[in-house]
């Protein structure tokens, strides 16, 4: 498994997959509402914040998010 961390726009990312024969399986994304960590640490908050930040994370609006998961598969596999 390889792992890579770069800073492109979505469309980079499609051409870059595609070009290495690539195809996308899944998106996540992560820290869509989250502003700041510590935030994260008061106990009422951070349930609520959690539920939201994992409904976000599979919906479309995970473009939003400060990261983006890509699970890849190659194609000729």
């Amino acid at each position: 498994i390889k792992t890579y961390t770069k800073w492109h726009s979505i469309k980079e990312i499609n051409d870059i997959l595609r070009k290495n024969n690539l195809s996308i399986l899944k998106t996540y994304g992560s820290r869509t509402i989250i502003p700041f960590e510590l935030i994260c640490r008061i106990p009422k908050i951070n349930k609520i914040i959690r539920k939201v930040e994992n409904k976000l994370a599979v919906s479309k609006l995970n473009r939003f998010s400060g990261y983006i998961i890509f699970v890849c598969k190659n194609r000729q596999e």
